[in-house]
């Protein structure tokens, strides 16, 4: 019986998804990048808000540890141990404010999520026009291994966002400097 749901549940996400991908594609075609963008960042928002606040994900394993090291920073400062202090320190900043809520990791998955849903968008634009653009940003919007992390305290969505935002600095510096425009000219060598 739970395999039969779940086959159904699986079919029908991917009818949803399938639709969902062409209407960006329309969108982009009919109404435009900026029309594309803007509901490509509305739906990331909203898939992203609505599996945060119908998903209870247990503190278990390395999330327990982020959550428990970001405490410790919020109320000690940094300290060092056997884990990277990145992620940890952006939530014990956030739990000193606000206290150690995991309410506030879900907050920054969904930020991270749309800066990672806008820089592809405009890798895609600049590489490969709107409708490819308007594809890209519709995929990360619904990309269960994606959307799936949201209410989890992990650093995949922030370490994702980081390494896009820096793979659009060395484009856009590369493009800058060999005055390539909209297109990835001078990329390979900027790799």
């Amino acid at each position: 019986r739970q395999t039969l749901a779940g086959l159904v549940a699986v079919t029908l996400f991917g009818l949803v998804a399938i639709c969902w991908l062409i209407g960006m594609a329309f969108v982009a075609r009919r109404l435009g990048t900026r029309a594309a963008f803007a509901i490509g960042m509305v739906g990331t928002a909203a898939v992203r808000l609505a599996v945060a606040l119908a998903v209870d994900a247990p503190l278990i394993s390395d999330w327990l540890a982020y959550h428990e090291h970001a405490s410790a920073i919020a109320t000690s400062g940094p300290q060092l141990g056997d884990r990277p202090i990145g992620y940890p320190a952006l939530l014990g900043t956030l739990y000193a404010a606000v206290g150690p809520q995991t309410w506030l990791a879900e907050a920054v998955n969904v930020v991270m999520g749309l800066v990672s849903a806008a820089v592809v968008f405009d890798l895609l634009r600049r590489s490969t026009g709107p409708v490819a653009a308007a594809l890209g940003i519709g995929l990360m919007a619904v990309m269960p291994s994606l959307v799936l992390m949201t209410p989890v305290v992990s650093s995949e969505a922030t370490y994702t966002a980081l390494l896009l935002v820096a793979i659009w600095s060395v484009v856009v510096l590369a493009g800058r400097a060999s005055g390539a425009g909209s297109r990835f000219a001078g990329w390979p060598a900027a790799a």
